[in-house]
Order: structure tokens, then sequence, then C-alpha cells
């Protein structure tokens, strides 16, 4: 089988919900061929986060390939690193910040996935102060912000009973066109 037959098997079996077969299917497309294939990769980078929360075996998995794909390639892409902040943000890890560090070290470049990724991932789990130095940060590097940015924020500020940010934050984004 060539590497294409692997990514869209592993796909496929990720999207049914069989991340073991899948994972077994990946490890065995690794071991037959140099190394794997980017959208296997991420297929099956997608199927171990599913898996992962609340899963502390899936998310070693997830370390590793990650780790693998950096040494043997192929190398992780923005999609890769916004996967992996994503995930690691829904299943209540702060690895994710982890991860944008290492994104903004890489020859990638954080785009507004990343950063949406990662204020929802600490205002998620109770870090304002750093969402907030996020939203900021993000500005500042000339990115602007979107729905879904002031959404999350707006969110976690209500929920915290931080009203009046809420509210300043709603008022900025209708001035900003959103």
């Amino acid at each position: 089988m060539n590497k294409l037959i692997y990514a869209y098997l592993v796909r496929a079996l990720s999207k049914l919900g069989h991340a073991s077969e899948a994972h077994r299917l990946f490890c065995n497309m690794w071991n037959f061929h140099d190394k794997g294939d980017r959208d296997a990769c991420r297929s099956m980078l997608e199927s171990l986060c599913n898996a992962a929360l609340g899963k502390l075996k899936q998310i070693s998995h997830l370390h590793d390939l990650f780790e693998k794909m950096k040494q043997d390639g192929p190398s992780p892409d923005i999609f890769t690193y916004n996967i992996l902040i994503s995930s690691f943000g829904r299943a209540g890890k702060v690895e994710a910040i982890k991860i944008f560090e290492e994104l903004e070290n890489s020859n990638c470049k954080a785009d507004i996935v990343s950063y949406n990724s990662l204020i929802n991932c600490v205002g998620k789990n109770g870090d304002l102060d750093e969402a907030h130095m996020r939203f900021k940060e993000m500005q500042e590097k000339g990115f602007t912000p979107d729905v879904v940015t002031y959404n999350t924020l707006i969110e976690c500020f209500g929920k915290t009973d931080k009203v009046e940010m809420a509210w300043r934050l709603f008022d900025e984004m209708l001035a900003e066109g959103c």
C-alpha cells in the first residue's frame, strides 16, 4: 500500500470513530515507509485528539506522534500546531501554551486560529489575565480579532462575573464591525 491509501484509510477510520484501528494502521504505515504522510499525520492527530479528552494514554500518543513528526518528518505545519493547541485546550491541558510557544519558535507562524485556540484554552481554564494578554499580543502582532475571538473572551469574562469587561469587549466588537 502506498502512503495515499494509508492516509485515506487512517482518515476514514478516524472519522468513523475507530481510533485504535486508525492508530494501528498509522503505525504500520510508519514502519513500512521512510516517514509518514502529512495528511495521515493530521488525521491521526485529530483522531487521537478526539479520543484524548480525558484519557492520558491518548495524550501520550499525541506527544509521541508530535515528537516523531519533528524528528523524522513530515515537519509539523500550522495545521498540526493548531490541532494540538485546540485539542489540549479542550482537554483542559495547559500544554497548549507550550505548543503555542514552540509554534512561535518554529518555521511556522501563528495565525488567527492559533490565537483563538490559545485564548479559548487559557480563558476556559480560568486564566483570564493570560487570555486578555494573548488578545492584546495578537493585536500588537497585526492580527485583527474576529467574532470567534470576541465571543470566546466575552463568554469567559461573563462566566466569572466580570460582566463589565464582557460588555466592554462586546462594545468593542460592534465598533470593529464583527
